[in-house]
């Protein structure tokens, strides 16, 4: 029997990662390429389209051999039609039908669907949350994003959105601005470039660090991380320092949250009292009909037994 394959790509704000896998999800060959978004579109997809063709070339398996090619994007996807509605972090894909042209050029299904949401069901499924019933999954790239597996199954939202934990207002004003367009969310604070700037100030500011060293020439989150494993000052303070504002952030968060909390306490305290007041007038009201009644019994009576004795 000929063996089958799959093609993921994985498209990310930096580069695009191409890899050929088989039923089992063993990966086969993988290449990556610049994303190249100040490229325009057109330029990245037919960036992409050229690293599937050469994924083949050098595996030596032909488009018979395909039984399809999904695609992984960050931002806000159509799945079920195929379409790129907005990627945040790739300026100029906007309702971009990626699906119909990719499938045209190589003549297989396509699939496409937000990255994280990919990421999550492949670690249920081949990773480490096979077996699990319940699982987040977290990626930090060029930005943040999150996906669910609730119950065994993916957790989309009604606009296929659920778990954008990127964009979770942290600041609501004045915040560093986010690549979605809006200030102060998470992805604006603890995103790879979000880390990256800031070793470039300390590297500005004379800093001598590690991360400077091992990264040479272009300085990535990879390079800081590990220059923080190391035991770099520098590159420590950084992740503290985010990890700091994040605490921040989160504190006045749950400060803003215990206040409307109690606002609301005070507010169903105040009504419960209010409640219990007019229970206690209707009450009282209830017995003053009750005695008046019982005065109207007690004169009728009366009058009856007078009216007797005459």
């Amino acid at each position: 029997m000929t063996k089958k394959y799959r093609i993921g790509v994985d498209v990310g704000g930096t580069n695009v990662k191409v890899a050929l896998v088989d039923k089992e999800g063993s990966i086969v060959f993988t290449d990556t390429v610049p994303t190249r978004a100040e490229m325009g579109y057109e330029y990245t997809i037919s960036n992409m389209i050229k690293a599937i063709s050469d994924v083949m070339k050098e595996a030596k398996v032909s488009t018979d051999l395909i039984e399809g090619i999904g695609f992984g994007f960050p931002g806000q996807i159509d799945c079920d039609n195929g379409i790129v509605r907005l990627a945040p972090n790739i300026p100029g894909w906007v309702n971009i039908p990626i699906a119909e042209i990719v499938s045209k050029e190589f003549g297989v299904p396509v699939k496409v669907d937000n990255d994280v949401r990919c990421a999550a069901l492949a670690e249920l499924n081949y990773g480490a949350g096979k077996g699990a019933q319940n699982l987040i999954c977290i990626t930090v790239g060029t930005g943040i994003g999150s996906g669910l597996i609730v119950n065994g199954k993916l957790v989309r939202g009604a606009s296929n959105a659920a778990g954008e934990l990127g964009h979770i207002k942290l600041q609501m004003e004045n915040g560093p601005l986010c690549g979605c367009g809006d200030q102060g969310c998470l992805e604006a604070f603890a995103s790879g470039p979000a880390i990256v700037a800031m070793a470039e100030e300390y590297i500005k500011g004379g800093k001598s660090t590690k991360y400077r060293e091992l990264a040479k020439n272009e300085i990535t989150p990879y390079y800081v991380c590990e220059a923080a494993k190391q035991g770099d000052v520098v590159a420590k303070k950084i992740f503290e320092k985010k990890d700091a504002k994040l605490a921040a952030k989160q504190k006045a968060r749950d400060e803003m949250k215990k206040r409307k909390n109690q606002i609301l306490e005070d507010s169903y305290k105040r009504i419960r009292e209010e409640k219990k007041k007019i229970k206690e007038k209707q009450a009282e009201a209830v017995i003053e009909v009750e005695e008046i009644k019982d005065k109207e019994g007690i004169q009728k009576e009366e009058i009856k037994s007078t009216e007797t004795k005459k």
